[in-house]
């Protein structure tokens, strides 16, 4: 088996053919398991992603990036966060999510996921019926 690591995929190839993951498959993999975590408002794209987007260049998951050398993948990932969570438990389970997401979909090992808070989520509080209303 020949491990392969070219334009942005990983993949084997052995006596049955080719399997490549392309790295935004693993980018799309590591936000849905992110955003499953209680806690999580969502993910946030920093300056650079959103020039290159502007830009027509292809660029990474809107707060995903990903480094895959060797079968080893490291991530890193942007967050916001729900206002009144334990921040350090939130990303925690981010990190074990996207790690055993991304083992269980891809097979690569997952040598780190680094979670970046960016900011909270302050909810609206809710409507209140209008004063002096009969």
């Amino acid at each position: 088996m020949v491990d392969r690591e070219k334009d942005g995929f990983v993949g084997t190839e052995d006596g049955s053919g080719q399997v490549r993951i392309n790295n935004d498959v693993i980018t799309v993999i590591a936000a849905r398991a992110a955003t499953g975590v209680d806690g999580v408002a969502g993910l946030v794209g920093k300056v650079s992603d959103m020039l290159a987007h502007t830009l027509g260049k292809k660029g990474s998951e809107k707060g995903v990036r990903v480094d895959v050398q060797d079968n080893v993948a490291s991530l890193e990932l942007s967050i916001i966060c729900k206002y009144g969570f334990n921040l350090p438990k939130v990303c925690a389970e981010v990190q074990d999510a996207v790690k055993r997401a991304v083992e269980q979909m891809t097979g690569l090992a997952v040598a780190a996921v680094d979670v970046n808070v960016q900011g909270l989520a302050l909810e609206e509080p809710e409507a209140s019926p209008a004063a002096g209303a009969d």
